[in-house]
């Protein structure tokens, strides 16, 4: 994957992350941390694909 690409992959799971933290800062969520690395997982992977399907367009 080239650069751009997989920065893009990073940022979008940061962002992700950082939505996470923050509603669990302010106590909008309880911390289930199973639960939310299945949902980066499902970032990552979701990511990922979009970035090659980039590449057959």
């Amino acid at each position: 994957m080239e650069a751009e690409k997989t920065r893009q992959v990073f940022l979008t799971v940061a962002m992700f992350a950082h939505g996470y933290a923050t509603i669990i800062a302010s106590n909008g969520l309880a911390y289930d941390e199973e639960l939310i690395a299945e949902h980066l997982e499902y970032a990552w992977n979701g990511e990922v694909l979009a970035a090659g399907q980039e590449d057959t367009e």
